[in-house]
């Protein structure tokens, strides 16, 4: 196979304009794998996030492959499963990045009441972010926020 998410992934902060690029056009590639696709979403989420003190449109960018991610989640699951399990492995749900930046980014905007449902979708989908408190103590306090609105 050709280029990969992987290259254009390397390449963020180095060379972001060809990372882009190339996520840009593994995108439309693996349209039909959602493995690959989600990681090139993960990619992308991590070059427009870290523009979007440089580029006007890159934090919109972010947000926008963050609801692409977010969507392809179940398919992503069930395929990822599928890929492990058949390879004698017991497959474990790596970190999923979208739901917790997409949250930062709304809070962020002081968009709690979607910052909230973002988070109570993750634990829907049993993840966790890989922070002390997890999802339930981000939810914890964005419904504070709401509630000093």
């Amino acid at each position: 196979m050709g280029i990969s998410w992987v290259d254009g992934s390397n390449l963020i902060g180095s060379d972001n304009v060809q990372a882009e690029l190339i996520l840009l056009n593994c995108e439309s590639q693996y349209k039909d794998n959602p493995i690959d696709l989600h990681f090139t979403y993960n990619s992308l989420i991590k070059l427009y996030y870290k523009e979007s003190d440089k580029k006007q449109d890159a934090l919109d960018k972010c947000v926008n492959y963050c609801l692409k991610d977010i969507a392809l989640f179940p398919k992503f699951q069930k395929a990822y499963i599928a890929e492990y399990t058949h390879r004698g492995v017991t497959p474990m749900i790596p970190r999923i990045p979208s739901f917790q930046q997409l949250a930062i980014i709304y809070e962020k905007q002081r968009k709690y009441k979607q910052a909230l449902q973002i988070c109570k979708r993750a634990l829907e989908f049993g993840l966790h972010d890989n922070t002390k408190d997890g999802f339930e103590g981000r939810i914890k306090k964005l419904e504070k926020k709401i509630s000093q609105q």
